[in-house]
């Protein structure tokens, strides 16, 4: 007798492997659904915290900051309500990855259309990135999309864009570099 399985079994474990595949996939796909209401309430209030404050400090950009605000308001509920339409042919992640995808972009045209600076640009793709990749449990394939049109849209920016080598950017690295070097910094 050989050592292999019965045919019949083998088809049995393998049908049972793709259900439960299919089972933790769906249910992924829920939970995402459920993160992606969290992610765009959170993104809304924090950046609107800001547009807030940079409205008030620097009225001369107020109406760029609150038509792309009001951009990526739009963006989010139509991604919110995209998750909740049955049986469309985009799932949540790939709603997650368009809308991550159409935030980036629409930071990079503000940022652009203003001549921001490159570091203040670098520094809220990071936190974009970072934030979704914490958030949204979407695998790796969307997160490396978002990650790319995050990078496109920061190098279509980038010529619009100035950096400013202050003395507060060029002091930030050794301060805390040297933070790390006292006895009990990690403990």
């Amino acid at each position: 007798m050989s050592g292999a399985p019965h045919p019949a079994a083998a088809g049995g474990a393998q049908a049972e492997e793709t259900a439960l595949r299919d089972a933790q996939r769906a249910e992924t796909d829920r939970l995402l659904a459920t993160r992606l209401d969290l992610t765009a309430v959170l993104f809304l209030v924090f950046v609107g915290g800001s547009v807030v404050i940079e409205a008030t400090q620097v009225p001369a950009r107020a109406r760029a900051l609150w038509l792309i605000y009001g951009l990526e308001a739009l963006v989010c509920l139509l991604a919110v309500v995209a998750c909740r339409v049955p049986r469309l042919p985009l799932g949540p992640r790939a709603i997650a990855a368009a809308l991550a995808s159409a935030l980036a972009a629409l930071l990079s045209a503000y940022n652009a259309s203003l001549g921001g600076s490159v570091e203040r640009l670098a520094m809220t793709q990071v936190c974009l990135l970072t934030g979704l990749v914490v958030l949204l449990p979407w695998g790796w394939r969307a997160q490396l999309a978002v990650a790319a049109a995050s990078f496109a849209s920061f190098g279509l920016a980038l010529p619009h864009l100035f950096t400013s080598d202050s003395l507060l950017m060029s002091r930030t690295w050794p301060a805390t570099r040297s933070n790390s070097r006292r006895p009990g910094a990690w403990t």
